[in-house]
């Protein structure tokens, strides 16, 4: 075993990268699943998914990809991962509420 294994193996993973990309897995799994929901619920799981758990997932996940720079921790990936999938998913939701606000003035698909 040389060096470079010895402390490849000693590095920890970065909890607060790991527990951000948890927060948006979570938050984009509440997303895919309103798709089933129907009701007063639905209003409820998006609020949660969109509002409190992706800003706090993107938040840790800038927290944690600094610190395990800094600390030479892993889990970069996690927090990377989890801040492109935060971009995306802000794109894609600001996509798809100005597409329905054009529906909207528009008069609907049919007008």
């Amino acid at each position: 075993m040389g060096i470079n294994t010895m402390t490849e193996q000693k590095r920890r993973v970065n909890k607060i990268a790991l527990l951000g990309f948890i927060l948006e897995m979570l938050s984009v799994t509440l997303l895919v699943f309103c798709r089933f929901i129907s009701g007063e619920l639905i209003t409820w799981l998006l609020i949660l998914s969109l509002f409190v758990l992706s800003p706090i997932g993107f938040v840790f996940s800038i927290i944690g990809l600094i610190l395990s720079i800094k600390n030479k921790d892993k889990g970069k990936g996690f927090a990377i991962s989890a801040i492109v999938i935060s971009v995306l998913k802000t794109i894609f939701v600001i996509y798809i509420f100005l597409f329905v606000l054009y529906l909207g003035m528009s008069g609907g698909p049919n007008h």
